[in-house]
């Protein structure tokens, strides 16, 4: 087992920007029913502990000093969770009837990069990776209890839209491009007080996607908008447009996966974590008189997982509406258990017919509060929407993630 210790410490730091986020309003126009082509892009991280100060010198390089590892170590508490993920999505949705007796109904293509990554994870491995072992002389840093998974995917598929309610349903094809995993079910990393004695007590599973091809595998999912009116009768002052969305709910199975387990209770004098990591990092693993006692077992096999889709409810912004103020709210939920449910609430402001600016409060996913802004502008033949779901995160180093969303909608 190469690099065990080092790649699992490392996972839950690795902050790459991901996943789809939907909190733009969509325009839901039912007037309009030419064809079009529908571009998302978004990407967040969002984290419990790691500030962006940390976060950003992590991503894009620079000296991560030693009062900003301690700055950010303070801020840990004994379990902590990170997330985040990006999404680039194109659709195009045609306006040719299908059927004769459903004018309304007709066909759609789709095409999508994600990838997602989350981790839940104990203050001793943040601890071990940027410290070493100095930092818990005569002290034992807890491991147990850690989880983490990357995975990077394409899909493309298919399906039937309603060109005047905008509800659809496609089948898409999941074509793995990358999986990795880890989870530490006990973990403790003692270091005597001289330095001279450590003890390692480590039971965990680290999985990688191996296969020589470009693809790493093959699944299957479905996506959907459903948009339901809500409280039409006459007198009723409070009144909208529901949507209940999926995206890429489904399975994949990986077609080889390397998997190193690891199960042991050892102690050893005269070694630092960095005899650890250079023992893990040489090519000739039966010299080591390190790695020969930590009962390290390696296999590889296949195996299915869950896509981390998304399920989103909730009131969405209607174009058509005579209102300057209209709210939206909602409740957001991936299939991924480190996630925690999220819910939404803002309002949209209109000043004049094709311009709209709003703002929304989150609370949960991956983290805590978070506050957010966007702008639409719409056009005869186009529309631009920008915006955040964490604006402060955008311009302050001592908050906990970021957020960057566009959506583009040309019709033809």
């Amino acid at each position: 087992m190469k690099k065990f210790i080092q790649i699992t410490l490392s996972f839950v730091l690795i902050i790459n920007f991901s996943f789809s986020q939907e909190l733009l309003p969509v325009e839901y126009d039912t007037t309009n029913t030419s064809a079009r082509i529908l571009i998302n892009g978004n990407a967040f991280h969002f984290s419990t502990a790691i500030q962006n100060s940390f976060a950003r010198k992590w991503l894009f390089g620079g000296e991560i000093t030693d009062e900003i590892k301690e700055n950010t170590f303070s801020e840990h508490n004994l379990y902590d969770r990170i997330g985040g993920g990006y999404r680039l999505n194109i659709q195009y949705r045609s306006d040719k009837v299908l059927f004769e007796k459903r004018p309304d109904l007709s066909w759609m293509v789709n095409v999508s990069n994600e990838t997602h990554f989350s981790s839940e994870y104990a203050q001793g491995l943040f601890g071990l990776l940027f410290f070493g072992n100095e930092r818990f002389l005569g002290e034992e840093a807890n491991l147990s209890n850690s989880v983490g998974n990357f995975v990077d995917y394409i899909t493309i598929g298919g399906g039937i839209h309603n060109k005047k309610t905008k509800s659809f349903i496609t089948l898409n094809v999941v074509l793995p491009r990358a999986y990795s995993d880890f989870y530490i079910n006990r973990g403790s990393f003692f270091t005597s007080e001289t330095g001279d004695k450590i003890d390692i007590l480590l039971e965990g599973e680290l999985n990688n996607s191996a296969s020589p091809a470009y693809f790493q595998g093959l699944g299957g999912a479905i996506s959907f908008d459903y948009n339901f009116p809500f409280g039409q009768s006459e007198g009723n002052n409070f009144s909208g447009t529901f949507r209940v969305s999926g995206r890429n709910i489904g399975v994949y199975k990986l077609n080889s996966v390397d998997r190193i387990s690891i199960d042991t209770d050892a102690e050893f004098s005269g070694f630092s974590i960095e005899d650890l990591r250079t023992a893990f990092n040489n090519e000739d693993e039966s010299s080591s008189p390190i790695t020969d006692s930590l009962n390290i077992t390696e296999a590889n096999g296949s195996f299915w997982k869950f896509i981390p889709g998304f399920i989103q409810v909730g009131k969405i912004v209607d174009k058509d509406s005579d209102t300057k103020f209209q709210s939206f709210f909602g409740i957001r939920m991936y299939t991924s258990f480190l996630y925690r449910p999220l819910v939404f609430a803002g309002v949209d402001y209109k000043p004049i017919d094709n311009f709209s600016l709003g703002a929304q409060g989150t609370y949960g996913g991956y983290g805590s509060f978070r506050l957010g802004m966007y702008g639409n502008y719409s056009a005869e033949k186009f529309s631009l929407g920008l915006g955040s779901e964490d604006l402060l995160g955008l311009m302050m180093k001592n908050q906990y993630g970021q957020s960057l969303m566009l959506r583009l909608l040309l019709k033809i």
